[in-house]
């Protein structure tokens, strides 16, 4: 028997509109945040940036915002996802097109050659955590399909000299996010913690890595020192401040995401 369709309305952006009907993952806050944070400087034009696991588009559409001069391919293994994401892109060359964004089925297996000067990447979690039954859900969500270290090995593998990775993960995982790149030649340059609120604790962490030249299995230094993001206010805003925050975030948050959300 095939996977249940489901239906969801489209999430409405200020330059762009996310199709995710039948999508394995629909859009969160967590990964608007990611695509809000993934820094702009490192990306130039005519970049070529891969966006893994692509899912519905979203953090492809956010980052060539920010940088509609460069290059994008967004792979994903769900078929159903790549159609939405191509609905998604359909929509906006209407409105301009100028940036050439490419969405294809396809597994990052299949990739081998470095060509690439950014990934992004959104990979499957909770790898020790129980499945689901929704075979698409579990492919999105789990590591069964591909471990951690294949995965980052691969992107090593696939990026120019002094390519930059960003690479959202579960909090949970960090000492294992670390180590695996220190042993394949990445240098982490920035690390942040991201909680639901300040009474919380860290639920997610956002990194920038770039591709080493040094040898293998050099210690990896943290350049940066590490953030923390706090998503949510610890109240609900006032009828007064609905209009200034319709999604309760924070003001760090607010300003990450001012550009993106209509209702900020």
């Amino acid at each position: 028997m095939g996977q249940q369709k489901i239906n969801r309305n489209p999430f409405k952006f200020k330059q762009f509109t996310i199709f995710q009907d039948n999508v394995a993952l629909p859009v969160t806050t967590d990964a608007c945040l990611f695509g809000a944070w993934i820094n702009p400087i490192v990306i130039t034009p005519f970049s070529r940036v891969l966006d893994i696991g692509c899912g519905t588009g979203l953090l492809t559409f956010m980052v060539a915002q920010k940088q509609p001069q460069a290059n994008f391919l967004g792979i994903d293994i769900h078929e159903a996802s790549i159609q939405a994401a191509n609905t998604s892109l359909s929509h906006w060359k209407e409105q301009t097109a100028i940036t050439p964004i490419y969405f294809q089925h396809k597994n990052i297996v299949e990739l081998s050659n470095p060509e690439f000067d950014v990934v992004i990447c959104n990979p499957p979690f909770f790898s020790n955590q129980l499945e689901s039954t929704n075979t698409d859900r579990n492919q999105a969500r789990h590591t069964s399909l591909l471990t951690l270290e294949n995965l980052i090995s691969t992107i090593h593998g696939i990026l120019n000299p002094q390519g930059s990775l960003f690479f959202m993960y579960p909090f949970l995982e960090k000492d294992s996010l670390v180590s695996t790149l220190s042993q394949l030649n990445f240098c982490i340059k920035k690390i942040t913690e991201v909680s639901a609120n300040s009474t919380k604790s860290p639920h997610l962490i956002f990194v920038h890595a770039v591709k080493n030249e040094t040898a293998p299995n050099t210690p990896s230094k943290i350049s940066t020192i590490e953030h923390r993001i706090n998503v949510y206010l610890n109240h609900l805003t006032s009828s007064d401040d609905t209009l200034q925050n319709h999604y309760n975030l924070t003001p760090e948050c607010v300003e990450m995401l001012k550009d993106y959300y209509i209702k900020l």
